[in-house]
């Protein structure tokens, strides 16, 4: 497994490397089950919200892993800059991808809950 972790969250990595078997037994508030998972979980005394993005395709894994950064990626970068331009967005804390035989089949991001009111 490939984790980044936000410097300020140091110390949630070892909650942060076990989050995948966090959320496969559910422990947890499930927000969402569809094509990704969504849960709202407590560490310590800091709510997180983990997104499991759906299982990828062959041809997507490939994709992934040498011409296209990952959708929890790209989250993880993007909240840093929509703060920048002055959106009110959660603060990012982690990211990770599971290789399976040099590709990517399974990729989760992490950000921090926040005051954000929900777009819908």
């Amino acid at each position: 497994m490939k984790l980044t972790l936000n410097p300020d969250y140091a110390s949630l990595k070892e909650e942060m490397i076990h989050l995948g078997e966090t959320m496969s037994r559910r422990n947890g508030e499930v927000v969402h089950d569809g094509r990704n998972l969504v849960m709202r979980i407590r560490f310590n005394d800091i709510t997180l919200v983990a997104k499991r993005f759906k299982r990828v395709n062959l041809f997507q894994q490939v994709a992934y892993t040498f011409f296209r950064t990952t959708k929890a990626y790209r989250a993880y970068h993007c909240a840093r800059e929509f703060r920048r331009r002055g959106f009110d967005t959660p603060r990012e804390v982690a990211f990770s991808g599971i290789f399976r035989e040099r590709r990517l089949p399974l990729s989760s991001g992490i950000p921090r809950t926040g005051g954000c009111r929900p777009l819908r």
